[in-house]
């Protein structure tokens, strides 16, 4: 995130803006964008490699972890009920559920959020997202 502060025609003129960009590139680049161009890619290598006889690839797990941005599926998810990544991060063990995005979502809003070790930032956010929920 330093290097979008670094002076130059395209830097961010904000440590906010800075933070933004990074994250709007996290969720559209990387999250979107990426996972569809390598969906793409497979199926077009797949269809010229078989159609020589060769070899082809898989990439849809290479995909799907993309579209999770290399997180676990849940944590990823938690970010749209106002859980960002990050905080999602911390509080997986807590989750105790890998998959199943409801169960997260009811320990989320079963959490005290006073008890957890987490900065005050951290604590309005996950407040705010228990009282949405």
């Amino acid at each position: 995130m330093l290097a979008e502060l670094v002076p130059g025609k395209y830097a961010a003129k904000t440590p906010e803006e800075a933070a933004e960009r990074v994250l709007q590139f996290e969720r559209s680049r990387a999250g979107f964008e990426l996972p569809r161009f390598l969906m793409a890619l497979s199926s077009t290598q797949k269809h010229v490699l078989t159609e020589n006889d060769l070899p082809a690839g898989d990439y849809s797990v290479v995909a799907a972890q993309a579209e999770s941005l290399f997180r676990a599926a849940v944590v990823a998810a938690l970010d749209e009920y106002g859980v960002p990544l990050q905080l999602g991060e911390k509080l997986q063990n807590l989750l105790r559920t890998s998959d199943d995005l409801e169960a997260a979502l009811a320990v989320i809003k079963s959490l005290d959020v006073a008890k957890l070790r987490l900065g005050p930032f951290e604590t309005e956010l996950l407040a705010d997202a228990q009282r949405a929920l």
